[in-house]
């Protein structure tokens, strides 16, 4: 496939099916008949429901590394340190805020290890960048992606990123 808008195609196409398996075994209708037909995989939906979300951003991450892309914005001049400023900003807000959650739970590691044992409800745990923003990790992302130079596949994966996170931003919210 070498044809740049074949190319492109594939690659909206495939964020299209990441996100609709990602909204999908999210819903909870979809989860709870999984659950029901599956009941001892109860506590570890969550840690499937992350593993199943990571690789299935690999046909978009390949799709990025075998097709050569050029740039078709640059930041140019004083904007380009501006740009690596936002980036590393927004990385180091996200990693601050990572303190605030517990990753194991957030995960479904927790759940699933300890299977057997009585665990209590999930709580909601919330950083203090949520005073300002509903979803500060959201926030972070859209920064970096916008920060960055933007080829045509990047263009087409910041633009669909950006609408799935105020598509489900909406629904969830």
């Amino acid at each position: 496939m070498t044809d740049s808008g074949s190319v492109l195609s594939l690659l909206v196409l495939v964020w299209i099916g990441y996100f609709l398996i990602h909204s999908l075994l999210a819903s909870h209708r979809i989860k709870y008949y999984i659950l029901s037909q599956h009941p001892g995989f109860t506590s570890c939906y969550r840690l499937a429901y992350n593993i199943v979300a990571v690789v299935t951003l690999i046909p978009v991450v390949l799709i990025h590394a075998l097709y050569d892309s050029r740039p078709i914005f640059q930041w140019p001049g004083l904007l380009s340190e501006l740009s690596l400023s936002l980036i590393v900003f927004a990385t180091l807000g996200f990693i601050w805020s990572l303190k605030y959650y517990d990753l194991q739970a957030f995960t479904g590691i927790n759940t699933c290890l300890n299977r057997n044992s009585a665990t209590p409800k999930d709580r909601l745990t919330i950083s203090p960048l949520h005073r300002f923003v509903r979803h500060p990790w959201y926030l972070f992302a859209l920064i970096i992606i916008w920060s960055r130079e933007q080829s045509q596949m990047e263009l087409i994966s910041s633009t669909m990123v950006t609408i799935y996170f105020w598509l489900f931003g909406k629904i969830s919210g």
